[in-house]
């Protein structure tokens, strides 16, 4: 996924109506100095209009 990617959350019980699809804005790294490998994380700007951080391994492509 790269920056500009419209993505929605693949994990969810049911749809969150302020999260339903998203924008990605800029991708980091979470917990690097605990743990040596890290989990990516993604900054996606939401249907919303809010930002918000979320693991990069639980967005999908909107496409799909």
């Amino acid at each position: 996924m790269n920056i500009g990617d419209l993505v929605r959350i693949n994990d969810l019980n049911k749809p969150d109506p302020r999260r339903l699809i998203g924008t990605i804005i800029r991708h980091d790294m979470y917990d690097v100095q605990f743990n040596k490998t890290g989990d990516q994380i993604t900054e996606v700007l939401w249907n919303s209009g809010r930002l918000g951080w979320i693991l990069t391994s639980r967005l999908v492509s909107a496409s799909e």
